[in-house]
């Protein structure tokens, strides 16, 4: 193997899926694809579990481990492989030296399991680059990073206790860990779908179940058969196929299920508790005493008291094997979860006021009760029994000592986490972007298992590129050197995090709004706040200068009615309001005209928007900013963009005012108007890859609509149907494929973004990326074309 592995030996570009491969005739890796899947187990083997050499095996993986991974078990479909032969070596070495570096290897290795799996190329890509700073891979590896990444700065400085990221298509409803800890099943809402994880080699498979708006799971057992129940029917399937086995009727909704613990009976959360023989389909009993809808339950971890929750707000104990009532818990408020300490021997019930109840399951009595002064949700308690997991905030997962109350440790997420799960020391959590993160708890005490207060919140550029402004979910604003990569300068004042942020035209002062329901002016030669505004209670979501820097834009939404947007325009230089832009539709984007005369505002929508707002909500108003007049709506939008288009990223107008054009990274393209008609002129649609962060505007000879992905001529009869080839070729900018997100320059693909950063905020100069999220600042620079 060591004189045949090399990188990138079929001659791979970095997009390449390792499905879509052609082996070429006279295959490289013919004569060692079998050495490449099983050496490690011969030379385990062949040791009988006796430490081997370490310097043998050290001096081959230290040259050829990503030549490994990549041009070999990825290319052969075999990479899952490669995470339980590093634990084999790592059990087999005798070298404390190696120990560490086998370690660090493994983790590589499962981190980046999707991205390396998708594309082999980005081991040297994407896996390299985003590893953190100071791991072994990265320093041994560096030389093998792909020749047009120059440098990456920011992020971790360590492996952090994720331990893996999977990525869902949909909004997460629930995710569930077998009994033996192997896989993990989650649901994606209102799809249908069942995805299965295998957790030890990070591969799945779905199951497609029927679609319903809540589907519960419950692994048997021995971890061989999952069930679910929608639409009146449960069905079981196989977890090593994911092969549909059986399925029976029930007559009402199930909302929770639980195996009996010979995994021969099913027991049905339904308007009774009632217990199901899997054999012969048929319901053999019930359990009766609650007097409304049987919501949640639980077994305790030795499987002989069962724990069933009512809408008639109590919790009542099961003796499993007698069915016989043992104790009735009163809550105050209706169920959502329970669950159970590992010693069976404490119960907390989470209660839809959105506090926690522990109960001891001896006495029935509270123990303690958490939440109440902030929503919270109860996740599950951790292996050593005394700390339980709980959301709170939507955003944030607190890891809470069971007998004081007492936050020990705040994990941070970018998006609101809707479920979590726990397997000995490994917790999970689902996000609504469908993101699922796998963390070790063990030793967490010791370290941040997110930003903390460093969580990036809004990111802008200057109009030169030379200063970045970045704002922080800790109430402050950094203003970057973009060129030196150093932060030059902090502006403390505000006192909630920072929503958003703008540079004015000549890049002196700075504008940023807050959820504080403040917006404030800063001097950025002198470092100071020149003007601080009230909104009184609006939440400030974004804000943009004029071209000629004399005014202001401010979009608030009213914190005690949602989803209603006011745009205001102010006087830089003396802070009066100039003109209310009151609007009877939700205006997600703004834009001036050139001349700063005129306001450009896109509207937004949900399902209730539309089916309350209807054409209202459909596209664009332009605003006279001196009388405040509303000019024109405009509202012919092509109907496979409306049908896509939740929000507008970039809106922009023409210098000479006669076109508008509008950009959506849910929507398939780049679309124009023409202002005196109100008519659309052309929509330019993405094929293979949406642009996310879409930033658009005219050049000023009003000849070119520049975008991320390049300038598109503008000619009498529209924009040009792809970017100008001379001029879109030196910058950077990052386009969604179906699944991942992927930095590109022109039309060629470069960098995956791992499944973590594909959510971030992004910031583009030339040849530098910039992602903001939970884990603070990257930046990603790219050699020059």
């Amino acid at each position: 193997m060591k004189d045949t592995l090399k990188r990138n030996i079929y001659n791979l570009t970095p997009d390449k899926e390792s499905t879509d491969v052609i082996v070429p005739e006279k295959d490289p890796l013919a004569p060692v694809r079998y050495s490449c899947e099983f050496w490690v187990d011969h030379l385990c083997e062949g040791r009988g579990g006796q430490p081997f050499d370490d310097e043998r095996v050290f001096s081959f993986l230290e040259k050829h481990f990503l030549h490994w991974l990549e041009e070999s078990l990825s290319l052969i479909q075999r990479l899952p492989a490669a995470v339980p032969s590093i634990k084999k070596l790592l059990i087999n070495s005798k070298s404390s030296e190696y120990v560490n570096f086998l370690k660090d290897v493994g983790r590589f290795a499962l981190r980046n399991l999707q991205v390396m799996r998708q594309a082999p190329l980005q081991t040297y890509g994407s896996a390299l680059a985003f590893s953190p700073s100071k791991s072994e891979v990265k320093s041994r590896y560096w030389q093998e990073r792909l020749p047009f990444i120059r440098n990456v700065q920011g992020g971790r400085d360590t492996w952090d206790p994720c331990l893996q990221t999977f990525t869902a298509d949909n909004r997460l409803d629930s995710i569930l860990f077998s009994p033996d800890g192997r896989f993990l099943a989650s649901v994606s809402e209102y799809r249908g779908r069942v995805l299965l994880w295998d957790v030890t080699t990070g591969t799945s498979y779905t199951i497609n179940t029927l679609a319903a708006s809540e589907i519960p799971l419950a692994f048997s057992p021995d971890s061989q058969v999952l069930a679910s129940s929608a639409r009146g029917e449960v069905e079981l399937w196989d977890v090593a196929t994911g092969k549909y086995m059986q399925s029976f009727e029930v007559s009402h909704k199930v909302r929770s299920m639980q195996f009996s613990p010979d995994g021969k009976v099913l027991v049905l959360a339904a308007r009774t508790v009632e217990l199901w023989d899997i054999a012969t389909m048929s319901c053999i009993q019930t359990l009766d005493g609650h007097t409304e809808c049987v919501r949640c339950l639980a077994f305790t971890p030795c499987r002989k008291i069962l724990a069933s929750a009512s809408d008639d707000m109590t919790v009542k104990l099961w003796d499993f094997e007698n069915s016989s009532d043992k104790l009735t818990m009163r809550l105050p408020g209706f169920p959502k979860d329970i669950t159970f300490t590992p010693d069976g021997n404490i119960l907390a019930a989470s209660v839809a006021d959105e506090s926690i109840h522990i109960l001891d399951t001896a006495t029935g009595d509270t123990i303690r009760i958490l939440g109440g002064d902030i929503p919270c949700v109860a996740g599950s308690f951790l292996a050593d029994g005394k700390t339980i997991t709980i959301v709170t905030n939507n955003v944030e997962l607190q890891f809470l000592d069971v007998a004081t109350g007492t936050c020990k440790l705040t994990l941070k997420h970018g998006n609101k986490i809707c479920t979590s799960s726990v397997s000995q020391h490994i917790l999970a959590t689902g996000t609504v972007d469908g993101m699922v993160r796998l963390w070790n708890t063990t030793g967490v005490w010791k370290g941040s298992l997110g930003g903390f207060d460093e969580s990036v919140s809004a990111m802008a550029f200057s109009s030169d590129r030379e200063s970045l402004a970045v704002g922080l979910v800790g109430k402050t604003v950094e203003i970057w050197d973009s060129f030196d990569k150093i932060c030059r300068l902090r502006l403390k004042g505000h006192h909630d995090r920072i929503g958003t942020v703008a540079f004015s035209a000549d890049g002196k002062t700075l504008a940023s709004g807050s959820w504080d329901c403040t917006f404030r002016l800063w001097d950025l030669a002198a470092g100071a706040c020149i003007r601080t505004v009230d909104t009184g209670r609006c939440k400030v979501h974004f804000v943009k200068f004029s071209p000629d820097g004399e005014m202001l834009a401010v979009s608030t939404e009213d914190l005690e009615v949602p989803k209603s947007r006011t745009v205001t325009v102010w006087d830089v230089v003396t802070g009066t309001c100039r003109q209310t832009l009151d609007s009877d539709v939700y205006f997600y984007n703004l834009a001036f005209s050139h001349d700063s005369t005129v306001i450009l505002m896109a509207s937004t929508f949900s399902d209730n928007d539309i089916a309350k707002y209807l054409q209202l909500s459909r596209g664009f108003r332009v605003w006279d900013i001196a009388t405040g007049a509303w000019k024109l709506t405009i509202t012919d939008i092509n109907a496979n963009y409306f049908d896509n288009a939740n929000y507008f990223d970039a809106v922009a107008i023409s210098p000479d005012g006669k076109t508008i054009a509008s950009s959506s990274s849910s929507a398939p393209g780049i679309q124009t108007w023409d202002v005196s008609t109100g008519h659309s002129r052309q929509l330019i649609e993405y094929n293979e890859y949406k642009v996310l962060n879409q930033n658009i505007s005219f050049s000023e000879d009003g000849r070119y609509l520049n975008t991320n992905e390049g300038p598109y001529r503008l000619t009498s009869g529209g924009l040009a149907t792809c970017p100008d080839p001379e001029l879109s070729q030196s910058a950077v900018y990052v386009k969604e494929k179906i699944g991942s997100s992927w930095v590109m320059r022109g039309s060629k693909p470069l960098l995956q973004l791992p499944p973590e950063h594909s959510k971030s905020s992004f910031a583009f100069r030339k040849n530098m990326l910039v992602l903001g999220n939970v884990e603070g600042l990257t930046l990603v620079e790219f050699e020059s074309c």
